[in-house]
């Protein structure tokens, strides 16, 4: 009960000294205006934040796959220099040789699969950081123009 009495004597005093007073009307109006602007805000700094921890997470999906990728190659050459040892011939440093320079070729094609994905990774976070900060300027414009067409 209390706080309806209060709220109805919030009311009538707007009513009161408000509804007929432009330059209140006028810091109600901007006091809006500025909230909406500092909750935009607020919600495009927590995108920028989630994508930013996005993209460190697949940045680290990358390396993972890369080291796995380099694993799978070493342990094939070692798998192969095995077999090659376990049958020792004339051309046993030969096929060694052979081996160690496949998984050489096989590692460098980590490297390069993983660099290209990093370019793209990047490209893309690029491009959302281009559309996010388009998105910002938009919006400052736009309180730019509100805040300019408020009535004096």
């Amino acid at each position: 009960m209390r706080q309806n009495l209060t709220a109805h004597h919030l009311n009538t005093e707007y009513e009161r000294i408000g509804s007929k007073n432009p330059l209140v009307e006028t810091f109600v109006l901007i006091v809006a205006v500025l909230l909406v602007g500092c909750a935009t805000t607020s919600s495009r700094t927590t995108a920028i934040n989630g994508g930013l921890i996005e993209g460190r997470n697949k940045g680290e999906e990358i390396s993972e796959r890369e080291q796995q990728c380099v694993r799978q190659a070493v342990n094939r050459t070692n798998d192969r220099i095995a077999q090659i040892d376990a049958t020792p011939d004339a051309l046993t440093a030969s096929r060694i040789h052979s081996a160690n320079d496949d998984r050489d070729r096989e590692v460098l094609g980590c490297h390069g699969n993983v660099d290209h994905e990093k370019a793209q990774l990047s490209a893309t976070e690029r491009a959302e950081y281009e559309n996010q900060a388009q998105r910002e300027h938009d919006r400052a414009a736009l309180m730019m123009i509100l805040t300019t067409s408020l009535p004096r």
